[in-house]
């Protein structure tokens, strides 16, 4: 990243990185692997139609989504010098691959399948100068679904609520449906026009949401999220990280949300 990036990182908590990935080995990996792996579930699949695939029902399509996680050239790509490189010019000094990696796919007009506004760090619990790459398998834009970010809102914790009963259950698996802002913020937000080889970048604070998906097509996308060892916060909570739990269920920010307006993204070597 340039000089000029990094400022714009700081600024906005939010990062489009054009072509950044553009021809790396490690994206084509990925891709031909999830396509090699679709093939096992239906022979004609591809990223582009995977139409054999949805076909065979909701069961199936699940049982292959679930899957994906694992693939390992997911976590090659994440765990990759290049990766690595980039979170640290982010400000993450020992970075940590989180186990919330995953390849997501969006079908047409499952609106239901949405997410709302929300922050990452409410239900990860990394580092506070945790990050997430998005990166998209192809075109992602209002027409194909994307993402809707508030540039500036990561430098604070919002206040949510409990908005399903897993929410406040011991040990029931979570996603940001299970919670909701007390308050939403007064924007549609800014929607992300990107494609294959770009890579967003974005603070766990910051205030985004999923958009529609109104093409004939799925919408691929990988989320490769990193938070840092050596951040103070983290450290001292002796390493918490989310899936089984949130902020409901756990002081960690409570005790250091206060702070946050304060903490640069950019800590000091």
């Amino acid at each position: 990243m340039s000089p000029e990036d990094i400022r714009t990182f700081e600024r906005d908590g939010m990062l489009v990185l054009r072509g950044a990935l553009a021809g790396r080995p490690e994206l084509t990996a990925l891709r031909q692997e999830v396509e090699a792996f679709g093939r096992t579930y239906a022979p004609s699949f591809s990223l582009e139609d995977c139409s054999e695939l949805l076909d065979q029902g909701a069961a199936v399509r699940g049982d292959f989504y679930r899957a994906l996680r694992y693939l390992p050239s997911l976590s090659a790509l994440g765990s990759s010098a290049f990766m690595l490189q980039l979170v640290r010019q982010a400000g993450l000094r020992f970075p940590l691959l989180m186990k919330s990696c995953n390849v997501r796919m969006d079908l047409p007009h499952a609106d239901e399948q949405l997410f709302q506004w929300h922050q990452d760090i409410t239900y990860l619990l990394g580092s506070l100068n945790s990050i997430t790459l998005w990166l998209p398998l192809g075109p992602a834009d209002a027409v194909h679904g994307s993402i809707a970010c508030v540039p500036g809102t990561h430098r604070s914790l919002r206040a949510y609520e409990p908005a399903t009963e897993a929410a406040l259950a011991k040990s029931a698996q979570l996603s940001p449906r299970d919670l909701r802002l007390q308050r939403e913020p007064e924007t549609t937000g800014e929607i992300l026009d990107v494609g294959l080889g770009d890579v967003v970048l974005f603070s766990q604070f910051l205030l985004h949401r999923s958009t529609p998906n109104r093409s004939q097509r799925c919408r691929w996308t990988v989320q490769l999220r990193y938070s840092d060892l050596l951040d103070p916060a983290f450290r001292g909570a002796g390493y918490p990280l989310g899936d089984m739990t949130t902020i409901l269920r756990t002081q960690y920010l409570d005790r250091h949300g206060d702070a946050v307006e304060a903490v640069s993204l950019l800590t000091p070597a």
